[in-house]
Order: structure tokens, then C-alpha cells, then sequence
């Protein structure tokens, strides 16, 4: 009985040494991503614990024209504005942004990766600000470009607008976007050869003509979404696109840490950014365009909140912080001013949490509290203030801790990068579900604790529950990984054969 008991652990240990041999080798689709200020901040102040800030009128530097009074960073600058019911919705002034680049038939660009968006729109030669840049879309460069006409299927909306090129009796297939700062572009649609690390087909995509108010440059050239192609009446996602012609899942990982840097991987998921299993949650809808998930538990610190507070979450790479409803926003800031007055910045001036203002040095952003995140399936997720109080770099040399969390005026909530970093984010669109699992970081902020079985909590000790809301670590509760079965399975065949 002993041997074939044997014969059997020896088939377990061998699998999945073999798999993680295999996992190493195997070559993935995964695509560099950077973070990067989304505007140029400035430190207009820097005293004893407080950095005061202000935020340039554009992206380039202070001409001497300029006015001296500049406007203040403040919360309404995180915000993300909602136009219309049929528009794209977008963050005014988020802080950060994350980076990639993509290929249009060897002309190449720097876009925002963006799961709240759908159309990919750079700028085009000629356009009106387009001077002096270098990265402009050139149609006679490319071999593959087309210009769609009106009456071609494939023209239709960009999820902000639908075409007017019907009403106004254009030839040309026509877009227009509209963003919550005042802000649009506008121009034709095209379709040409756009490649992704290494994944290339004929795309749609929007080349700007106007651009007016702050765009994306010089942060960036343009944008690409990567939200759910669920309209038939817009223009598929260039993903969407290459999901199809290269027959890979339509799935893909975004993975950030905390240095600025990251991964996106398209179709197949990198074992190798990732530690232990992936944890999912259901979309809360699979008929929008946008990423929603559903809370089944709030906490902040040992306090629990209503879930029901936050409405339907919204996980959204394009956006920074963490954007509140209304009212677990104000749950939030409550905690914060019951619990830590003592903390310099919460109830006193200057104060970090109605903002204008950063701290000067990480020293305070430990005394915050962890939040908790329960979501459906059981997957319990905690964010450290690390993460809600970002490094932020600003003007010559200056770094300050800023706060990142913010009310967003709509019954819904919007978990940007603050929620993301730390993570490997998992969007598949294939089994409409959302995953999770502790980023391959070796930053000491990034722990794995507790067991979870089939996304269900098992049991957990007090003593662990108090440490995942009191330490400063970003906690994902998940199940034992392959290595660690491994070494268990090890175990037993040994005392097998040394005790028969």
C-alpha cells in the first residue's frame, strides 16, 4: 500500500516542478509599463512637515508671461466628471498615469493604457498642437493605412459620441471625445497595422485633428482603451481586435509596483509577475463598457463601514486614487478626523486631507489606517496608507507624500492605481471576472497572508486579523501556492519511506 501511496506523491511532486519549469521558459506577451506625473507639479512652499503645491496651467514649463498665482492642487483636480449618459467618462487632473508603448506600422507611440475607455486616439500631422512634437501619425508612411468612409461598418461610435459624418454630409469617418476638464479631440478613424508586444492587426482607431484643452501630451503622445467591447455601436478596442486575429483569450494583467514601473501582459497571464493563485471576483455588470465589481465588506482599520456605501466599483487604470461615493467618502474622512487628530495635517492647518497640501517626508503616512476591501466571492483585500498616500515627485528634485483619496459625486466608486499597485490586476473579459494576486515584488510592503479556500475565507487566527489592519503592508488572503504544496507533498513521501 505504501508504494503505491509512493508512486502517487512522487506524480504530484513531479507536476508541478514541471509546471513552474515550463512557466519560466515559456515566452509571454507582456509589455513594459511606466507611471508618470500626469502634469507638472510644483512646490510653491516647503516648510516643517508640509509641502504646498500648485498645478501649472499646461504640461510645459512656466513661461514669463505666466501668472504668478497659480491655482492649488485640490481634491475637485482627482475628480472624474461624468458629461453625459452616452460619454466617455474620464478623471480631471488625476496625478498619475500609466504608460506603454504601441506601434502603428513602425511609427511608434507613448500611450495612457486606460481600462475606462474604449478608442485609442493619437494625434495626427497636422494637427492643431501639433508643432515641434515628434510623435505625430502619418497615413502616406504606412503601407496598411485606411481612411474609413462614412458608410463603412466599421465607423461608428467612440464611446463618447456617435459619428457626424452622416448629419453633416462628410465622405470621412469622423470621431469626436469629450473629457470632464473641458477638454476634446476630434478627427477621422483609420484602420492600420497597430502592434502590442509583438501582437499586430488591422485596428480601428481615432487619429486626432483638434485637440483642445490638456490632452495628454507631452506626458504622453495619446491614449488606448482597453474597456469592455460591449457596444456594437462603438469602435472595438484595439485589444478586442488583436484578441481576435491572433486567437489569443481575451484576457490581459496589469501589474504595478511601487517604483514606477510595471507589466501588462495580453492574453496569457506571467506566472512570473505574480505570486501564489489568482483570486476572482464576478463583474457586478457585464453589459458596460467599464469594469465593476461588488463590495461585501468595508473596513477601516477595526472599523466596519456599510458596504452598500460605496455602490458599484469601478476598476479603472486610467484614474489615480481612490474615488469614494459621496457618502463612504464621508464615512472615511469622519474616521479619519474621530480617530487621528493627533496626526499633524488631519484636523489641523495645513491639512493634507482637503488638499492643496503634501507631506513633506514619509514619517506620518505610517500613523494612517489600513482600509479592507471585501469583495464578492470572499476575496478580502487591504490597501496601506502607502498606497492611498503616494509618493509624488514634483519640480526640481521635490518629493512629497500626497493624499489620494477622493468624493466621487456619482452613487459609484472608482478604484484607480491606489487600488491597483501592489497587484496583479487580472481583467477577463473570457469568464466576465476580475482577479487578484500579491504582485512578484520583493518590496517588504507586500506580505501574503492567511489561507483561502475556493475564494472563501477559512479560518483565519485573531491574531492574524489584527495584524492585517494595524501592519503597513498591502494583504491579499489567498489560498497555499504551488511551492508550498510542494514542500508538504515532500514531506509526506519522506516519512513514508523512512517509516513504512
Amino acid at each position: 500500500m505504501n508504494t503505491i501511496l509512493k508512486v502517487i506523491l512522487v506524480l504530484f511532486l513531479i507536476l508541478p516542478i514541471q509546471q513552474i519549469n515550463a512557466n519560466q521558459s515559456k515566452q509571454y506577451n507582456d509589455l513594459p509599463l511606466t507611471v508618470s506625473n500626469k502634469r507638472l507639479f510644483v512646490a510653491e512652499d516647503v516648510h516643517k512637515d508640509f509641502i504646498k503645491i500648485a498645478k501649472r496651467n499646461s504640461g510645459s514649463l512656466k513661461t514669463e508671461d505666466q501668472d504668478d498665482n497659480e491655482l492649488p492642487l485640490t481634491n475637485k483636480f482627482l475628480k472624474r466628471n461624468i458629461l453625459e449618459t452616452n460619454q466617455e467618462e474620464r478623471i480631471f487632473g488625476d496625478m498619475l498615469q500609466i504608460n506603454a508603448n504601441v506601434t502603428i506600422n513602425g511609427q511608434s507611440f507613448i500611450v495612457q493604457v486606460d481600462t475606462g475607455s474604449s478608442l485609442m486616439a493619437i494625434p495626427m500631422i497636422g494637427c492643431n498642437a501639433c508643432a515641434g512634437r515628434k510623435n505625430v501619425y502619418d497615413p502616406k508612411l504606412s503601407n496598411s493605412s485606411t481612411l474609413l468612409n462614412c458608410g463603412h461598418d466599421k465607423c461608428r461610435g467612440s464611446g463618447s459620441a456617435p459619428p457626424q459624418c452622416k448629419k453633416h454630409a462628410n465622405p470621412n469617418c469622423d470621431f469626436q471625445i469629450l473629457y470632464g476638464d473641458g477638454s476634446r479631440v476630434s478627427g477621422h478613424v483609420f484602420t492600420d497595422t497597430v502592434t502590442l508586444s509583438g501582437l499586430s492587426g488591422k485596428a480601428s482607431f481615432g487619429a486626432n485633428i483638434i485637440e483642445q484643452g490638456q490632452f495628454e501630451y507631452p506626458r504622453a503622445d495619446g491614449i488606448i482603451g482597453f474597456s469592455r467591447s460591449t457596444n456594437p455601436k462603438s469602435i472595438p478596442t484595439v485589444f478586442h481586435t488583436l484578441v481576435q486575429e491572433n486567437g489569443i483569450p481575451n484576457v490581459f494583467g496589469i501589474y504595478l509596483d511601487q517604483e514606477g514601473g510595471g507589466s501588462l501582459s495580453l492574453g496569457e497571464l506571467n506566472p512570473a509577475l505574480y505570486k501564489g493563485d489568482i483570486l476572482y471576483t464576478p463583474l457586478a455588470d457585464v453589459d458596460t463598457l467599464f469594469y465593476t465589481v461588488a463590495a461585501k465588506g468595508f473596513k477601516i482599520a477595526n472599523e466596519t463601514v456599510d458596504p452598500d456605501l460605496l455602490g458599484t466599483i469601478i476598476i479603472d487604470s486610467g484614474s489615480t486614487a481612490l474615488s469614494f461615493s459621496n457618502e463612504a467618502h464621508n464615512s472615511f474622512i469622519r474616521h479619519l478626523k474621530t480617530h487621528y487628530c493627533h496626526i499633524p495635517g488631519v484636523c489641523s492647518r495645513p491639512n493634507v486631507i482637503e488638499g492643496g497640501h503634501c507631506y513633506k517626508d514619509g514619517s506620518l503616512v505610517e500613523k494612517f489606517p489600513n482600509i479592507e476591501f471585501e469583495l464578492d466571492g470572499g476575496i478580502k483585500i487591504v490597501i496601506p496608507p502607502t498606497n492611498y498616500l503616494a509618493k509624488t515627485h514634483f519640480e526640481k528634485g521635490v518629493f512629497g507624500y500626497c493624499f489620494l483619496i477622493d468624493k466621487n459625486e456619482a452613487g459609484s466608486s472608482i478604484f484607480g492605481d491606489v487600488f491597483m499597485r501592489g497587484f496583479y490586476t487580472v481583467f477577463d473579459n473570457e469568464n466576465d471576472r476580475i482577479g487578484f494576486a500579491v504582485g512578484n515584488s520583493t518590496s517588504t510592503q507586500f506580505k501574503e497572508v492567511g489561507n483561502m479556500v475556493s475564494g472563501v475565507e477559512a479560518t483565519v487566527t485573531d491574531e492574524e486579523r489584527v495584524q492585517s489592519s494595524s501592519s503597513d503592508s498591502l494583504i491579499l488572503l489567498k489560498p497555499l501556492s504551488s511551492i508550498s504544496s510542494v514542500i508538504i507533498l515532500t514531506v509526506v513521501y519522506l516519512t513514508l519511506t523512512l517509516y513504512p
